[in-house]
């Protein structure tokens, strides 16, 4: 799997990176299965970056930048840019996050370990905000320390486990 590119997030002030999805949740209820991005890079994999901002401790999705994919009769065709309003239309915008009830991890600082995986990069410190049907219901700061450096040792794979298998 790739890094992603991250949605952002603005909180108090300070625009972070977005090392979660909140925008999943509310693609994945029944109603709203059909709706699906195109992938135009492996960077990016669910097919948009959100904007989404904290207003007297609720959450909003203020922008969204993507390409919709139809489904036209089995065929998939590239569809439309998207906004919010497509998603969400006749919704006053930015539309409150009332599907997300998870934490919000928004790391920043330097960067201490690259991972060429989802999210997964560890930097000095990680913003983490708790929400409930959008709610936030509580937040911290956590500082990172730079991981240990994986040392191969000659037992790795000496040890019982994969001779044992083989």
């Amino acid at each position: 799997m790739t890094a992603q590119i991250p949605d952002r997030l603005m909180f108090k002030q300070e625009s972070y990176q977005l090392y979660s999805e909140p925008l999943r949740p509310w693609l994945t209820m029944r109603r709203n299965k059909g709706i699906l991005f195109r992938v135009k890079q492996t960077g990016c994999w669910r097919g948009y970056v959100a904007e989404w901002e904290v207003i007297e401790d609720r959450l909003f999705l203020s922008s969204i930048r993507g390409q919709l994919l139809l489904n036209i009769n089995g065929q998939f065709i590239d569809g439309p840019q998207c906004c919010v309003a497509d998603l969400f239309p006749g919704q006053a915008q930015p539309v409150f996050a009332d599907w997300v009830t998870q934490t919000l991890r928004c790391p920043f600082g330097n960067r201490l370990k690259y991972v060429h995986m989802p999210y997964a990069s560890i930097y000095e410190y990680e913003l983490r905000l708790v929400f409930e049907k959008g709610v936030l219901i509580e937040y911290q700061t956590i500082e990172n320390e730079m991981p240990p450096p994986y040392v191969h040792r000659e037992d790795d794979y000496n040890s019982s486990g994969i001779h044992d298998i083989v």
